[in-house]
């Protein structure tokens, strides 16, 4: 989403169905090249949570939102200003 290329990745993968041979809930640290950082969160049992793909960046001046489950938009936030939505 940045361009920026990710130099270290610290994971924690958990199965909560024994019956499952998947890991079902990640919750990825990532370390980016140029000193940014991420988090990441994959999980198949986040009650509510249903195909919801949610991109958030986060920078000095503000920050963007974009979701799947409305791509028509990118949410736009500045820094002392309402959202802004970009269609």
């Amino acid at each position: 989403m940045t361009g920026n290329r990710v130099s270290e990745v610290c994971e924690d993968t958990s199965t909560f169905l024994p019956e499952r041979v998947l890991d079902e809930d990640a919750n990825i640290l990532l370390r980016f090249r140029d000193g940014g950082k991420g988090v990441m969160t994959i999980s198949q049992v986040a009650t509510g949570e249903e195909n919801n793909l949610r991109l958030r960046a986060y920078a000095s001046e503000g920050a963007v939102q974009w979701e799947q489950e409305n791509p028509n938009y990118l949410n736009v936030y500045r820094h002392g200003q309402p959202m802004k939505a970009v269609e």
